[in-house]
């Protein structure tokens, strides 16, 4: 892939993903924590296979509308049982099926903070070939693991909602029935979207107890699971969340009609 975009090559160049100090600890001790880790840099370098695909057709005499997404594993869709199961290729396609096609540019990474985002990931938009039409960012579950004071955490997401493109999408943290913290959060995430002039993905309100679309790991969504992202993002990008298909094409050569006729669950 190097040689051929700048974007390309940063995603190239970006280290093998490492385990943070605990994931590493209980990936020693479970077998379903291993199979989970074990997809994350396979899952990375399709990714990366397939953002370089979107360039190349962004470049050409087509130039359709860029999607481009921000944030950490669940924007790469780790614990479905396949890339087109997550969040991401399920609403592309569900933009496809409406007549409005985008090329795709995962700029994610499993593990990321917000600060991840704001230092690596935005700054690599400055090389896209045009502006991109839709932005979605998803990030600040691994922040609230690394360090669950609210007050930092809404500062650091406040800082992104300032440095992200105007009209871009953020989502909320999940969890607020229970989490004071993601409330507090969550409450500074909207403030500054409105301040900045971007959207909200209502994550909070999809993704609630009693939990029961986690993957292997119980810490990743599984293909059920990645239903309250869809529906979170739908509306903002002007979706119809009842009809997404329940798997997307991304990685297929051909579409499935059958295998696509099943919509997110509510």
């Amino acid at each position: 892939m190097s040689g051929h975009h700048p974007i390309v090559d940063a995603l190239a160049a970006r280290p093998p993903w490492e385990p943070a100090p605990l994931t590493r600890a209980l990936a020693r001790l479970s077998g379903t924590i291993r199979s989970v880790s074990a997809t994350i840099d396979p899952t990375e370098r399709r990714w990366h296979e397939l953002v370089a695909q979107s360039l190349a057709t962004a470049e050409g005499d087509h130039r359709p509308p860029l999607w481009v997404v921000l944030g950490d594993s669940t924007a790469q869709g780790i614990g479905a049982s396949s890339i087109d199961h997550g969040w991401v290729p399920r609403l592309h396609a569900a933009l496809h099926d409406a007549g409005r096609p985008y090329a795709i540019v995962n700029l994610s990474r499993s593990g990321a903070h917000s600060t991840h985002v704001i230092d690596e990931q935005l700054p690599l938009l400055d090389h896209l070939p045009y502006a991109a039409s839709i932005v979605t960012i998803c990030v600040g579950g691994n922040d609230l693991v690394a360090n669950p004071y609210a007050p930092r955490l809404a500062r650091r997401l406040e800082r992104l909602a300032e440095a992200a493109p105007r009209g871009s999408i953020l989502c909320t943290l999940p969890a607020p029935s229970f989490s004071p913290t993601a409330r507090y959060v969550n409450r500074a995430v909207r403030r500054a979207a409105t301040e900045h002039g971007h959207l909200v993905a209502e994550l909070g309100a999809h993704l609630l107890p009693p939990h029961r679309g986690l993957s292997a790991d119980r810490y990743h969504p599984n293909d059920r699971g990645y239903d309250a992202w869809v529906r979170a993002f739908a509306e903002p990008m002007g979706i119809d969340p009842d009809l997404v298909p329940q798997r997307g094409t991304l990685t297929s050569a051909t579409s499935d009609r059958e295998g696509r006729a099943t919509r997110a669950s509510g």
